[in-house]
């Protein structure tokens, strides 16, 4: 046993490296008793308690939980890696699919308005009057519902006299000046006496 665990690293001996010192120590152990035609067939070999030098063992403490520590970050980080990077892709696989299909609506938009055009553009040179009419009732159409507007019949409106709203204009009341006077602290209030003073060449 000291031979296997001798010839193994600390490290392996205390952690993952258990189960090679123990088929190692069989193997050996079964090799010599073959030797000595000893008769005797080892079944298993299991290593039970395995401590470092209690010199030592606070750092080897230290040292394992360190790696525990490493390993743990290590799943963290590729946990969200797995999770992070498969749906960024479905997020930009989402947006170049969005851009695509706007990118069409626009397109076929654009086709269909150019050849509307050509269409239009063929019938008034087939019949200009009457086309010319058609766009101005269809775009009369789309204005005046949005316009206030006032229709007056032409014969009508001669006996008519235009007004003005005078309800929608701003109302602004007469404004007032006053002058201002100064007084002292503790100064009685002067008298007003512009009503009392007369010029001194008039007669009472």
């Amino acid at each position: 046993m000291r031979e296997v665990v001798g010839k193994s690293k600390i490290d392996e001996a205390l952690t993952t490296g258990k189960a090679v010192i123990q088929q190692d120590t069989l193997t050996l152990l079964q090799t010599i008793l073959d030797q000595y035609h000893a008769g005797v067939q080892i079944a298993a070999v299991q290593l039970q308690d395995v401590d470092p030098p209690e010199a030592v063992a606070a750092a080897f403490k230290d040292v394992t939980n360190a790696k525990e520590d490493r390993e743990k970050l290590i799943n963290q980080a590729q946990s969200y890696r797995n999770d992070i990077i498969p749906r960024a892709k479905g997020e930009a696989a989402e947006l170049v699919n969005r851009a695509r299909g706007f990118a069409q609506a626009r397109l076929n938009r654009a086709q269909g308005e150019a050849n509307r055009f050509l269409a239009t553009l063929k019938e008034y040179n087939q019949a200009k009057d009457v086309i010319s009419k058609r766009i101005y009732i269809e775009t009369m159409e789309e204005i005046l519902p949005h316009a206030e507007k006032i229709i007056i019949d032409g014969k009508g409106g001669e006996r008519l006299l235009p007004y003005l709203p005078l309800d929608r204009l701003s109302k602004s009341g007469p404004s007032t000046h006053t002058k201002p006077t100064t007084q002292l602290e503790g100064e009685e209030p002067r008298p007003d006496l512009s009503s009392t003073l007369k010029p001194r060449n008039a007669r009472p």
